[in-house]
Parts: C-alpha cells; structure tokens; sequence
C-alpha cells in the first residue's frame, strides 16, 4: 500500500503511479485540511489516495479543501470522484476554474500541441464546480498562499505553506521534461523562465 510520507510538519505526499512515473497528491492539515491535486483517475482516489488517507486516521470528509497546481489530467482527474464521494470544497486560481470546470476541450488543447510528444488527450476527464476563485497572493485555509507561476501552463500555480516556509509545486519545476514525453512541456517558455 502506498503512504502518505511526512515531508515537513502538517504536509504529507502521496506518490501515485502515473505512467510509469509517479503524480503527487499533497496533503496539508490544520484547522482546514487540504488536498492538492488528485491524481489522474477516478481510480487513483479509491486504490491509493482513500487508503493513504485511513492510515493517517482520516477520510475525505476530514478535509476542507481540494485544491489544484494546474488543470493537467494528471493532477485533476480524481477531482469529480472525490466531489461524488464527499463534500469538498473546491478552490481555484482564476485561470484555472474554467479549466476544472471543463477539463477535456483544454485536454484536447494540451494533448494535441505536441502529438508525436504526446499521449491521446483524457476524453474521460469530468469537470467540477469550483467553490471559490482565487487571485494570486490569496491564502486558503489560514496558511495556503497561491502563486501564479505560468510557464508549464497558463494555469500554474504553487502553494506557498506560510507556517512551514515550504513551496509546493506541481510540473512548474519540470526543467528536462519526463521520461513519458522526452521533452519538457512549456506553454510558454519565457514565462516559465
């Protein structure tokens, strides 16, 4: 069974295979726990991310938030499982909540840009309503800051742990690319420089 490993004080990481690889699922508790990012599959949420979840003692009705990095099917794809299976608030950057929304347009987008690059785009994505729009510098759940950070896409951010000091990022540190698609995937490389 995968676990959640303890990175710093009240920030946990769950590494979920993704394509022979692996995508972070990064928990945050406090007075509002958080989840950032859900994996690519409805899948991901049943077989690693709720298990992980009850050996830490906990559900998904223990967390506040779902959060996100960036609108990639590998990041939001166990947004709409976790939405069916409790009530989750849902939290955005503003050029991301129409994205999680409606994923698989912006899917078909990504996915199609690099074609010999690129896996077929995840027609399975569902979209979910997002709860709260943020502006970057905004913080959530009294210690979350988002920052803009476009590069790897439009849509990226990072959250800024205030009490902890820690950046969590999704791919917006992602310099060499991935074994997966042999290149590094920037929407805008000036951006992301």
């Amino acid at each position: 069974m995968l676990r959640f490993e303890e990175l710093y004080p009240d920030i946990y990481l769950l590494k979920v295979p993704f394509s022979g690889l692996w995508t972070g699922v990064v928990l945050v508790t406090g007075e509002e726990n958080c989840l950032i990012d859900s994996g690519a599959r409805d899948a991901d949420v049943d077989v690693y991310i709720l298990p992980a979840l009850a050996e830490l003692g906990m559900d998904l009705h223990s967390v506040k938030w779902l959060l996100n990095t960036h609108s990639h099917g590998d990041h939001i794809g166990g947004h709409a499982r976790i939405k069916k299976l409790a009530n989750l608030k849902v939290a955005a950057h503003a050029s991301s909540a129409p994205k999680v929304e409606n994923p698989v347009p912006y899917a078909i987008e990504t996915r199609t840009k690099f074609p010999e690059y690129s896996p077929a785009p995840q027609s399975y994505l569902q979209g979910v309503k997002v709860d709260r729009v943020l502006e970057d510098g905004e913080v959530i759940a009294g210690r979350l800051q988002v920052i803009h950070t476009p590069g790897h896409d439009d849509d990226c951010v990072c959250w800024y742990d205030i009490p902890t000091k820690t950046l969590i990022t999704g791919d917006s540190l992602q310099g060499n690319g991935t074994p997966a698609q042999g290149v590094g995937f920037y929407k805008n490389l000036e951006q992301y420089l």
